[in-house]
């Protein structure tokens, strides 16, 4: 029966961590921009890799600027949201998205390209067909979709999706 107890001790000892991990995994963005920054920045420097780090600072710094209105924070947001449905990390996907969002307002039209791109994204993050996502595809898009005519961006946002 000792040997019972302390072998139930053991495995209890074991799963706690794991539990803890489960426990730990985040659900959902906060709709508050300054706690969904403390949110983001606590996924993107999880694993102390100097290149999410640095990818989540200049974000923060162009987040923190005034460069996003209020409803592109909340795009933002929202779909953030949509990579933590689809379990996506930190590396690449996280970080790719942030790096994309810089690029896409800092060119002409940032604003009109932001909207469409983000459109492309919300339909891609929240179509229950796709099981699995493209992610070269999905994130290299805004470079490649950028130089699309204004037409076929919709239409050919990915190869072989209409």
């Amino acid at each position: 029966m000792k040997n019972f107890g302390s072998l139930a001790l053991c495995i209890a000892a074991l799963l706690l961590p794991l539990s803890a991990l489960h426990a730990q995994r985040l659900e959902q963005f906060s709709e508050k921009p300054a706690e969904f920054l403390t949110q983001l920045g606590a996924i993107m420097t999880a694993s102390k890799q100097k290149n999410l780090e640095t990818t989540f600072k200049d974000f923060e710094a162009i987040f923190q600027s005034g460069t996003f209105t209020e409803a592109e924070q909340q795009q933002i947001i929202k779909t953030g949201n949509g990579l933590l449905q689809r379990r996506m990390s930190a590396s690449p996907h996280f970080r790719d998205y942030l790096t994309a969002l810089g690029f896409v307002k800092k060119i002409p039209n940032g604003e009109r390209h932001f909207k469409d791109w983000n459109a492309v994204l919300e339909t891609l993050l929240t179509n229950a067909a796709l099981k699995i996502l493209p992610a070269k595809t999905l994130w290299s898009s805004p470079f490649r979709f950028l130089k699309r005519r204004p037409s076929d961006r919709h239409q050919r946002a990915l190869p072989g999706m209409r």
